[in-house]
């Protein structure tokens, strides 16, 4: 069954944001300006639900947005400056509605890794946060995932950024390792739960590709021609 909208109860508690100081959380990779990284940095300060980032670093590409929000239950895009669901001045946000995966309450964004031509894949590492907005039964944290990818390692941790009253705003910190990632492009999913919406204020998200794993046919010739060079060196 689904439950009424965030946006009502924003409407209905008019209240005071307090800020809290910064935890432990690590905001940015150790790796953050390693050579083959890229940063993509969303504050959602328009309506448009294709926007490009506000900030990006990124020599593949430029990352893009796709928001497809629940339009019975969502409220859209909340405006900064304004008593809708945004926590700063300087960002908006994407009330998400209730999910139902892949059909609405998600956002997409995805990042230009590059090309890889003759390779099968490549490690990748992923570091993402991202802050939302917690009401009781009523807004909880999106779901969040790589599109196509399982990782094999994965870290998640989480902690309050604001407490209004009744409500709070959280950060979540995901830190996840791809062995064998093979698009590329990395989409990174944020799907409101099914029976509870979501609010999403800020994404940032980081990537490091590692050394790329030749193709089998290319490692089969390499190894053919190390023993053609081994024989002559004899």
């Amino acid at each position: 069954m689904r439950i009424i909208s965030t946006m009502s109860l924003f409407t209905v508690l008019g209240v005071t944001l307090t800020t809290l100081s910064h935890g432990a959380l690590a905001l940015t990779p150790t790796w953050e300006n390693d050579p083959f990284t890229t940063e993509t940095h969303y504050t959602f300060t328009t309506d448009s639900k294709t926007a490009p980032p506000e900030e990006f670093r990124n020599e593949n590409g430029t990352p893009s947005l796709a928001v497809v929000d629940d339009p019975v239950f969502g409220a859209g895009w909340q405006r900064p400056n304004t008593i809708d669901a945004a926590r700063t001045p300087d960002s908006g946000a994407w009330d998400m509605g209730q999910g139902e995966e892949g059909v609405d309450g998600y956002l997409s964004i995805s990042v230009p890794l590059g090309s890889r031509v003759g390779l099968s894949s490549q490690e990748l590492n992923i570091f993402v946060e991202f802050i939302w907005f917690s009401v009781a039964g009523i807004a909880t944290e999106p779901l969040f995932f790589l599109e196509g990818a399982t990782p094999i390692t994965s870290i998640v941790e989480r902690e309050q950024v604001a407490v209004e009253t009744l409500s709070t705003w959280e950060r979540t910190v995901w830190q996840a390792s791809f062995s064998d990632f093979s698009s590329d492009i990395a989409t990174l999913t944020l799907q409101a739960p099914t029976g509870q919406g979501s609010v999403i204020e800020e994404v940032n998200i980081y990537t490091i590709s590692a050394a790329p794993i030749p193709e089998p046919g290319t490692m089969a010739f390499l190894a053919v021609g190390l023993m053609g060079f081994l024989r002559r060196r004899r």
